[in-house]
């Protein structure tokens, strides 16, 4: 799949109409950043971009359409296809925090207090759970 690449002109403000998307970037950041698109870019979820991060570009995965409530579900209904193949499969135990906002607090240093964890592992199980 071929990546593509926004430039700085691609930042600049455009009319409230704007087309978004939101790119997941591997750093511990916590959120998927939005970015607007140029005229005449389609992208979907799954494809793999270069984005102006500061000064310096990164690569990511499109995530969703920059509408905050469809990222989320779009991630919740990730996670239970995954729970459902692993299922078929016969995997008791699958890994993973998609859509977690404590993610990047697993593996923090210095440690984050067992609270904030219990706290993002409800949000967790209250936006996945059926």
């Amino acid at each position: 799949m071929p990546m593509r690449h926004a430039s700085k002109t691609d930042r600049e403000p455009q009319a409230a109409a704007a087309r978004r998307v939101s790119v997941l970037l591997p750093l511990p950041l916590g959120t998927a950043y939005d970015y607007r698109l140029p005229p005449d870019m389609s992208l979907t979820p799954g494809d793999f971009v270069s984005v102006p991060l500061g000064r310096r570009a990164a690569v990511g995965v499109v995530w969703g359409d920059g509408d905050a409530a469809g990222v989320n579900e779009r991630a919740a209904e990730e996670l239970k296809n995954t729970a459902r193949a692993a299922q078929r499969f016969g995997v008791g135990v699958v890994n993973g925090f998609t859509g977690s906002s404590i993610w990047h607090l697993n593996y923090s240093f210095p440690p984050v207090p067992p609270a904030m964890l219990d706290a993002g592992f409800e949000l967790l199980a209250e936006r996945f759970n059926p």
